[in-house]
């Protein structure tokens, strides 16, 4: 994934609790942060090759999964109607959040 070198996630608790994750690398002798998703909700995080629903490409990428509720949902964060899922890749220069490829 570009020039990451360590991918973080810190899942909690709860299916109400932010669940953050980071990606860092390396500059100097020394880790960096280099993209960070912290006030998110997710149902996981994975670092994988994935392939492009779209293009058919594989690349490696941060998948996040995401809860989508319906308006008249009354079962709480628990149990999401469906889900949607975002990926972060690394463009050649930064890394992208909510990439289509």
């Amino acid at each position: 994934m570009g020039n990451a070198r360590c991918w973080s996630s810190s899942g909690c608790c709860t299916v109400g609790s932010i669940d953050p994750w980071a990606i860092y690398t390396p500059q100097g002798g020394r880790w960096h942060l280099a993209f960070s998703r912290v006030n998110t909700n997710n149902f996981g995080t994975e670092l994988a090759v994935f392939r492009s629903r779209t293009s058919g490409v594989e690349r490696p990428a941060v998948e996040e999964k995401i809860p989508v509720y319906d308006p008249d949902d009354f079962q709480g964060n628990c149990c999401p109607n469906s889900y949607s899922y975002e990926y972060t890749v690394w463009n050649g220069s930064q890394f992208v959040y909510g990439a289509r490829w």
